[in-house]
């Protein structure tokens, strides 16, 4: 004759020993920070500490990729197409991948993308710069 295990209580011990391990896990862990005197000897900050400034630093360079007027070796970096393939009506902004390509009508929105998101995030807006 075949007994049939009742699958009720199985899951009923499984569940009381998960329980059990998972309430056990945090004395196992580690109490604290291991200090390593060699690490401690390490000051914390470089001194002196100068951090750059984020904001400035993408303002400037709106100001230097966006400006259609720039003379020299490659620039301006920034063209602006007639109009678009997709959108006529639009005028796209062709922005190279790299400096010194001889494209003249594509660009990739690699590096288009990060410039419009990096002004807007400096309160630059862009929707209307002609």
């Amino acid at each position: 004759m075949k007994k049939i295990v009742n699958t009720r209580w199985i899951k009923l011990i499984f569940l009381q020993v998960f329980a059990l391990i998972w309430l056990a896990l945090p004395c196992f862990s580690q109490t604290g920070q291991v200090s390593i005197p060699r690490i401690d000897q390490m000051p914390n900050l470089p001194t002196p500490y100068l951090m750059r400034d984020w904001k400035q630093v993408a303002a400037q360079y709106d100001v230097f990729v966006f400006d259609k007027n720039k003379t020299g070796q490659f620039l301006p970096l920034v063209k602006l197409k007639s109009s678009g393939n997709n959108f006529p009506a639009l005028q796209p902004i062709l922005l190279d991948t790299y400096v010194g390509t001889n494209s003249i009508s594509q660009a990739e929105a690699i590096n288009i993308i990060p410039a419009l998101v990096g002004a807007s995030l400096v309160n630059i807006d862009k929707s209307n710069q002609a």
